[in-house]
């Protein structure tokens, strides 16, 4: 087995978990927390796609406050991105809304300015 189909195999198992669960057990973190960026990418764009956009924006800044990065800025852009497709019903079906989007956008946005200047 290949590194890149090993990591794939570790976080979908982590998703498989969450999935199951209303919260994220506290034993996940740590596996979240030594995930690389595209494990990262995948966790968060599975969450989104099955409807479990407050999982996903905490992980997105659990991960940001423990690594900082441009990288990871990016990637919560790019999930907000995701988000924002979804209709305003969709959004209530999940248990969001447009207002949180946009407000996870500036708080992602003032936490990379902070960490940048």
């Amino acid at each position: 087995m290949d590194v890149i189909e090993q990591m794939m195999r570790g976080a979908a198992e982590i998703l498989a978990k969450i999935l199951f669960n209303k919260t994220i057990p506290k034993e996940f973190y740590a596996q979240i927390a030594v995930m690389d960026l595209d494990e990262l990418a995948f966790l968060l764009s599975a969450l989104v796609t099955a409807g479990r956009l407050e999982q996903a924006e905490e992980i997105l800044f659990t991960q940001f406050e423990l690594n900082p990065s441009e990288e990871l800025y990016d990637l919560g852009i790019e999930m907000y991105g995701q988000m924002s497709v979804y209709s305003d019903d969709e959004l209530k079906n999940f248990d969001f809304s447009r207002e949180e989007i946009d407000r996870g956008i500036a708080d992602i946005e003032k936490l990379f300015k902070a960490v940048k200047a």
